[in-house]
């Protein structure tokens, strides 16, 4: 570059000059504070603190070093971002100028000089933009950047953002948030790792929560981000999501020998004690069974239906609660109603029982609460 092209260059600079002194502060400013934690060990921390056995300023030591560290941190951002708003903004217009020039030449110019040449400069012009919108984007991570956001950061307007932002993944419409393609993939393969870990550690589960998910793999991210990635490994066949939980499309829920004999204990439990079930303590003592390990297998058959819990405390088996409702319904032919004691005696059961199964039949449509009794539907 000779002397003419460097001023000129810099007439295009000077449009942008009250950028420049941030970028001059900053930098300096990162430089001294890059000094700053070398002097505060060696002077304050070993001479005053270490050698004078004085521990009176150790608080001082930690507070000044955080203080330096974060100080000269969010000075470094500040200089690599008032310097690359300095770049863009000054490339953009210098390329504006360049289309408008280009634009201005008679049609002998063109018929002269090669298409290439002058598509070529173009397209420089949107790549370099383009860069620049994955630079920062990426950059960004999980957190991803709104559209506003990088047109402020590049110094472009909404047009030339419509151009090349194909480039990127809009992960929502309002706001438009934008994540760099490989910051995707990267948080996608996050989520199947996170979710192979939880499901080796809880193989008698169905999934893992989906806040928990998105507290382990995209912490940083927009709710819209997450929501939109894991639709996005859904739909390509890696995950399922059912409610609020997720798992990859392989995982089953897989027992052990003995958690198997746990179930199988269960099942028959439950089925022979009809509507007077036990508790699992009091299964787990009359079977001298681990409780743990009853209540583990417990919450699997009642996530599967093979048990069902009407209340707290109460848990049936789904084939005695469907008899249940069989009976009642039979009753319909001799009377149009029945009361608590009616119902006691006909189950064999105390009230105990007799009230948490007739407001579970009420909930099933098979009988109607009317007073003091009950209309069988």
């Amino acid at each position: 570059m000779n002397r003419n092209q460097f001023l000129r260059l810099l007439s295009y600079v000077r449009h942008y000059w009250y950028l420049l002194p941030f970028v001059l502060v900053s930098m300096i400013a990162a430089t001294l504070l890059d000094l700053a934690a070398p002097w505060i060990t060696g002077v304050i921390l070993i001479d005053r603190v270490i050698i004078a056995r004085d521990a009176s300023l150790l608080p001082w030591v930690v507070l000044g070093l955080l203080g330096a560290v974060t100080l000269r941190q969010a000075f470094e951002f500040s200089h690599r971002y008032f310097l690359a708003l300095l770049s863009q903004r000054t490339i953009h217009h210098l390329r504006c100028d360049l289309y408008q020039h280009i634009e201005g030449l008679p049609v002998s110019f063109f018929a002269g000089t090669p298409v290439g040449d002058l598509v070529s400069r173009q397209v420089s012009d949107a790549d370099a933009i383009e860069e620049g919108l994955k630079a920062f984007v990426t950059e960004a991570g999980v957190a991803g950047l709104t559209e506003g956001d990088l047109a402020r950061r590049l110094g472009v307007d909404a047009e030339a953002m419509t151009a090349v932002a194909a480039a990127l993944l809009a992960v929502s419409k309002k706001p438009r948030i934008f994540i760099a393609p490989d910051v995707v993939d990267s948080l996608g393969s996050r989520m199947n790792d996170e979710l192979a870990r939880f499901q080796k550690k809880n193989p008698l589960l169905d999934g893992m929560p989906k806040s928990e998910l998105r507290e382990k793999t995209a912490a940083r991210a927009p709710l819209e981000a997450f929501e939109w990635v894991l639709a996005k490994r859904v739909a390509e066949g890696g995950l399922r999501s059912v409610k609020d939980l997720v798992a990859t499309v392989d995982h089953r829920i897989q027992m052990s020998p003995e958690e198997t004999q746990a179930r199988e204990f269960l099942v028959a439990e439950y089925r022979e004690s009809g509507y007077r079930p036990k508790n699992l303590s009091e299964a787990a003592t009359n079977g001298k069974r681990d409780v743990r390990l009853l209540e583990r297998v417990q919450r699997v058959l009642l996530k599967d239906g093979t048990l069902v819990q009407i209340a707290d405390g109460l848990v049936f088996h789904r084939d005695v609660l469907e008899e249940l409702k069989e009976t009642v319904r039979g009753y319909k032919t001799k009377r149009d109603s029945i009361d608590v004691g009616f119902f006691k005696e006909m189950a064999g059961v105390t009230r105990k029982y007799a009230i948490p199964l007739l407001e579970w039949l009420d909930r099933e449509r098979v009988t109607q609460r009317a007073g003091n009794s009950r209309r069988i539907l």
